[in-house]
């Protein structure tokens, strides 16, 4: 995957656009420009993913948003 362009602002709306979407409105060199938009049965895993993650990147080849790199969690003890 090739760098991602970071979101550091978005904007969220909900419509009823070809049924109910998210749309997804990002700055890119400090202008709106991106607008993304996502089906209502994935709406609240991307609104939480741009509430609790940072950072969060837009990859334009792929049309995916990704996280930076995180190290994996603790292994679980029984």
């Amino acid at each position: 995957m090739q760098n991602g362009l970071e979101i550091d602002e978005y904007r969220i709306g909900w419509g009823a656009l070809s049924g109910a979407v998210l749309r997804v409105h990002f700055k890119e060199s400090d202008q709106w420009s991106g607008h993304i938009y996502v089906p209502a049965d994935q709406a609240s895993f991307v609104a939480d993913l741009f509430r609790n993650e940072k950072p969060v990147y837009y990859f334009t080849s792929d049309k995916i948003f990704g996280t930076g790199p995180e190290i994996v969690g603790e292994e679980e003890t029984d």
